[in-house]
């Protein structure tokens, strides 16, 4: 009697923590949909009405690379809008397979750092299951190739070239940033916000981000998982909440 009472006790705790989460998630993208869409929504308003009027093509480029990057950072707003608010995470995996994803984000960086005048390559290598890629694993490794291809955007040298390389091996993703920079390693580092959230969240599922700096050569190399291990799926006891 006493045991299947605290499994009771425990199976409400357990649904308290979900609605408190999910409460929280929704409060997270109800800030991010008011706070950024607009804003951006505003960027391509205004690029496409300054693009109607009389300007030389130089000046027509600029303005539509700055209205379709804010088009690209609208679409991942709203894709974190719809993760934050989605209660089943897995629901959410109704997005593309991941090997499209990757393509797809790996297609438009390039064209925006060459757009630039920014030069390298991206190389990806392997083979692995998509069907094994759980939806966090999915959303790291996006998250974090966006984080890396803005870092070249930012502090890149255009005197050198850049290489990003994406490794996959059956159960795990290895990729692998490398550029010259035209900051101090030090400043750079003083700043990278966006990296250490990525580095939270691959550790947070079990992976890992090693940054250094060789001379002028910054150099990130990031382990993730594809899926949980076996060994990582336990049960949890009766005094133990996930």
């Amino acid at each position: 009697m006493a045991i299947r009472h605290n499994q009771q006790v425990q199976e409400l705790i357990r649904r308290n923590h979900e609605l408190e989460d999910a409460r929280r998630r929704n409060q997270w993208a109800s800030t991010i949909h008011d706070n950024l869409t607009a804003q951006l929504s505003l960027i391509v308003l205004l690029a496409k009405n300054e693009a109607l009027h009389d300007h030389d093509r130089s000046t027509l480029n600029t303005l539509d690379s700055i209205s379709s990057t804010a088009e690209d950072l609208l679409a991942i707003v709203h894709e974190i809008i719809d993760t934050l608010s989605c209660s089943d995470q897995n629901k959410h995996h109704a997005m593309m397979m991941l090997r499209d994803d990757i393509l797809q984000v790996t297609s438009k960086a390039e064209a925006r750092l060459h757009e630039v005048g920014l030069t390298g390559d991206t190389i990806i290598e392997g083979n692995f299951d998509d069907g094994i890629v759980s939806p966090d694993r999915h959303m790291a490794i996006i998250a974090l190739l966006n984080e890396l291809y803005n870092n070249i955007l930012r502090h890149a040298s255009r005197e050198a070239t850049y290489l990003l390389r994406i490794q996959f091996q059956p159960t795990s993703c290895t990729i692998t940033q490398m550029n010259e920079i035209s900051l101090k390693p030090k400043l750079l580092q003083q700043g990278g916000f966006g990296l250490k959230t990525q580095q939270q969240a691959i550790t947070n599922i079990g992976g890992n981000i090693i940054t250094d700096s060789d001379g002028r050569t910054w150099i990130c190399r990031a382990t993730i998982p594809l899926c949980t291990p076996p060994s990582a799926t336990v049960e949890p006891s009766a005094n133990q909440y996930r």
